[in-house]
């Protein structure tokens, strides 16, 4: 079953902000496992690695452990997230 509003996206690629927080991993977890390329931005302030452990043994999951509020984040060139 494809999540809600993915039917019309050609390329598959997802951005997921608070992925490891519970509603983010498990969204990031359907998607990975639907075949989305899924990456998450999290700074683990209130998300937990243990949510996203079994997304490491996917090709298509990549993660980013950065704070998205902080000045520094939009200061500095942008995060190479492949």
């Amino acid at each position: 079953m494809k999540p809600f509003g993915v039917n019309s996206m050609p390329d598959k690629r997802i951005l997921i902000t608070g992925g490891a927080g519970f509603i983010g991993s498990h969204l990031a977890e359907d998607l990975v496992k639907t075949g989305y390329s899924v990456k998450i931005v999290d700074d683990f302030s209130t998300g937990n690695v243990n949510n996203i452990l079994e997304l490491f043994n996917y090709k298509n999951f990549k993660m980013l452990r950065e704070a998205l509020l902080t000045k520094n984040f939009w200061l500095k060139p942008p995060p190479t997230l492949t």
